[in-house]
C-alpha cells in the first residue's frame, strides 16, 4: 500500500461514525451534512481498481451542512494521544474555516479521542489560538475539557449536534 493511502484513510473508523450520525440526522430532519470528497485525478486503472492517482488540489475540510438555519463546516480528527497534535491539521482548512465563520457559518473540528473513546468539539477559536498564538504544537485534551465542548455518545454514536448547539448558544 502506497503512503497516500494509508495516511488518506488513518482516521476512518471515526469518520464512518460521523457518516452514521449524519444519516440518521438527515432522517430526522435535523440536518443535512454531507461529506466533501477529495479531488483526486486518476491516472490508471485496472481490473475495476485505481491503481494510480494524485491529489487534484487540497481539500477543504471533511464535511459541510446546514443545521436549522446554520451553516457547518468541520473536520474530523483522531488521535492516539491526549492531545491533537497540529501537524494533523492544514493551513488551508483553518484559512477555509475562518473564511466560512466571516459568511455567518459555524466552523470547528470533531476530535475522536481514541485512548479515552471520548468526543470533543474543537471550537474555531481555540484551534486559531493555538494555531497562530501558542508556541505548542497540539492542543491538549484539558484544553478542550475546558475551552471545547464535549459530545455526548448516544446509541453508541456521538451526538455532535448537542455538542454544536451549546457552542452556538455560548456565541451569542
Amino acid at each position: 500500500m502506497t503512503r497516500w493511502k494509508s495516511f488518506n484513510h488513518r482516521g476512518d473508523y471515526t469518520e464512518n461514525l460521523i457518516d452514521e450520525v449524519n444519516a440518521l440526522y438527515d432522517r430526522q430532519e435535523l440536518a443535512l451534512v454531507t461529506k466533501v470528497p477529495v479531488p483526486i485525478k486518476v491516472i490508471e486503472i485496472g481490473d475495476g481498481i485505481i491503481n494510480k492517482a494524485f491529489f487534484e488540489k487540497k481539500s477543504t475540510v471533511d464535511y459541510i451542512g446546514m443545521c436549522q438555519g446554520f451553516g457547518l463546516c468541520f473536520d474530523v480528527k483522531e488521535t492516539n494521544q491526549k492531545y491533537l497534535p497540529l501537524k494533523n491539521i492544514h493551513e488551508h482548512q483553518i484559512v477555509y474555516m475562518n473564511t466560512f465563520k466571516k459568511q455567518g457559518g459555524c466552523a470547528f473540528i470533531i476530535c475522536h479521542f481514541k485512548i479515552t473513546g471520548g468526543f470533543h468539539l474543537i471550537p474555531l477559536e481555540l484551534l486559531n489560538y493555538y494555531w497562530y498564538e501558542s508556541s505548542r504544537q497540539s492542543i491538549p485534551l484539558d484544553a478542550m475539557e475546558e475551552k471545547g465542548y464535549p459530545i455526548p455518545m448516544e446509541q453508541g454514536l456521538p451526538n455532535y449536534l448537542s455538542a454544536v448547539n451549546t457552542y452556538i448558544s455560548a456565541k451569542k
